[in-house]
This record gives C-alpha cells, sequence and structure tokens, in this order.
C-alpha cells in the first residue's frame, strides 16, 4: 500500500519508530474528538481485521474498505475509488432493526 502513494495516515501508538511507516504515522489519537476528526476527515477507513462481522466503524461515516478475496490489489483500487468519490457504500454488516426483525424476537421471547 505504501508503494502506491496513496494518502494514507496511520493512527496509534508506535507507527513513528517503524522506518517503514513512519512517514504515514499521525500520532495516537485520545480522545473522542480526535477520533472524530481523523475519521471525518478521511475519505475512507480501512478495516483490516481478517473478520466480516459487524464493527463500530461502520457506522463512523465514511467508506470502510474491507479485506476481500481480491486482497492489497482490491483494497487499492477501493481506495482510489473512494478518493474521487466512487467508492460504493457497502451493506452495513449488521441486521437493521425493523418491525418484522422485533416482532420474531418479541414471539421468541415470549414462546409464540
Amino acid at each position: 500500500m505504501i508503494q502506491s502513494k496513496l494518502p494514507i495516515r496511520i493512527f496509534g501508538e508506535g507507527w513513528k519508530q517503524i522506518p517503514a511507516f513512519a512517514s504515514l504515522a499521525a500520532g495516537l489519537i485520545t480522545s473522542r474528538e480526535e477520533l472524530k476528526h481523523a475519521v471525518s476527515s478521511a475519505a475512507a477507513v480501512i478495516h483490516l481485521w481478517p473478520a466480516n462481522h459487524a464493527h463500530p466503524i461502520d457506522a463512523a461515516g465514511p467508506p470502510v474498505i474491507r479485506l476481500a478475496s481480491g486482497g492489497i490489489t482490491a483494497i487499492i483500487a477501493d481506495a482510489r475509488l473512494a478518493l474521487t468519490s466512487r467508492l460504493k457504500p457497502t451493506l452495513s454488516q449488521a441486521d437493521s432493526i425493523d418491525v418484522a426483525a422485533i416482532t420474531r424476537t418479541l414471539r421468541a421471547v415470549l414462546g409464540q
């Protein structure tokens, strides 16, 4: 990804001490306000966790780029689309709450 020349920022502790990542290191996020600013200023966020379950980052605002069967090539392609506002949002990994879901849950709880 570094070789792709994408405007990547890496947040967290210790990245500046690793020469390959030092130029991308944006520092530690220590408050909710800093997190909001980091997320709101991003064209997209990259969720590199190997699981594909719902995560709070899905509700943060910008598109979420995930690991996929296309590997790093697909991540870079999605990042380029995000930079031009052409990345299509993915469907939420979480179930939406609707009347049918609430009804099913209540029936299951009440044994009906």
